[in-house]
């Protein structure tokens, strides 16, 4: 909405009536000064207008006839020419620039701006808005001129705004180099994670969590076993998402190790769940033919067993009453604690070449006490 005029005949904004109408008294005063001047000066208007100034005058002006053209005269007009010349022109180029330093400012609007076409406008809807913005201008001037037509010959942006306009384009380039360096980081963290599997993966845990806030658990529970079956290498090669179709699928950094790490302790533990269960239903079907010599035998192997133990020490009472003193041996103290040195050493250096060997994992954990 335009402000209200001040004066209705000429519809001016408030603003431009109240500066004009300053500059007009600012005027006025000056040629009251001026008149004021030459009042108080004694100019002789007598003796000024008098024949015997005009006869002055018109000596003074035959002296410039003949012409004098000697070389020193003629260098001498010639260098105060130039010199008369160069102060015009340095006096307009400081006035130039003294305008562009005051339009800078001033190109800028002190409302809000109008808003900008959109990055799809055509060349022609550029300059119906440019001839209209113009006439807008032009008419809160009341300056009585319109502009007609307007060709788009190159797109500058104004003096006052090359600097903000330089800025929108290196933030836009820095942005760019930014968004650029973390797709390449997150490539490289993402490969390091899960290998050429992890596009498929993201996008199925992705999917599972959204059936999950659907409330589809049948769903969800799909979901989550075609990612147990990508960890376990049963899905891989061509694998199809959606719609979408993933080539070389592959799992692979640290998500396959520790995979590897827990197939191998899964393999362990049923191993180790086997023997004992074969070695339980031996014993037991030993216990049911003859229990009295089952508990014999197993009673002296747990007792030769409890012996042999490297922490136990035998003590030798003869019979009749005696007091007994017990303290370890430090003889014995220090061979047990030699032997519990030595089976870490060996532990350690198994645990070593198996790495070498390319049998255990780089990242796998070393065993309990190195």
């Amino acid at each position: 909405m335009k402000p209200a005029a001040a004066n209705l005949p000429y519809k001016l904004p408030p603003g431009l009536f109240s500066m004009r109408s300053r500059a007009c008294w600012f005027t006025l005063a000056m040629l009251a000064l001026v008149v004021a001047s030459f009042w108080s000066l004694d100019l002789q208007w007598g003796q000024f207008l008098s024949w015997e100034a005009a006869q002055n005058m018109g000596r003074f002006a035959a002296e410039f006839y003949p012409p004098d053209t000697s070389p020193e005269f003629l260098r001498r007009v010639a260098r105060g020419a130039w010199e008369t010349l160069a102060m015009s022109a340095l006096g307009t180029g400081l006035a130039a620039l003294a305008g562009l330093v005051l339009a800078g400012p001033a190109s800028r609007p002190a409302g809000p701006a109008p808003a900008p076409p959109s990055g799809g406008s055509s060349a022609a809807e550029i300059e119906g808005r440019v001839r209209q913005l113009a006439n807008e201008g032009l008419d809160a001037l009341a300056c009585g001129i319109r502009v007609e037509s307007v060709s788009l010959r190159m797109a500058i942006p104004p003096l006052g705004l090359i600097g903000d306009f330089r800025s929108v384009d290196q933030s836009l380039i820095e942005a760019s180099q930014a968004r650029d360096t973390a797709i390449r980081e997150a490539t490289v963290k993402l490969n390091e994670a899960a290998g050429s599997a992890h596009p498929v993966l993201l996008d199925m845990i992705d999917r599972y969590g959204a059936l999950l806030d659907s409330g589809d658990a049948k769903g969800a529970d799909a979901a989550l076993a075609s990612i147990f079956d990508v960890l376990d290498g049963k899905l891989a090669g061509r694998v199809e998402l959606g719609g979408r179709a993933y080539d070389d699928v592959r799992l692979g950094g640290s998500a396959a190790r520790i995979m590897a790490d827990a197939s191998e302790a899964r393999t362990t533990i049923a191993r180790r769940a086997e023997a004992q269960t074969r070695i339980f239903q031996a014993k037991l079907s030993q216990f049911r033919s003859n229990p009295r010599v089952f508990i014999a035998r197993e009673w002296s192997e747990a007792m030769s067993a409890f012996m042999r133990n490297g922490n136990v020490e035998a003590f030798w009472i003869p019979p009749g009453p005696f007091v007994l003193t017990v303290n370890s041996d430090p003889n014995i103290e220090r061979a047990r604690q030699q032997r519990e040195f030595e089976r870490r050493m060996r532990d350690d250096e198994r645990f070593r070449a198996g790495i070498q060997a390319g049998e255990l994992p780089a990242n796998r954990t070393p065993p309990p006490g190195q």
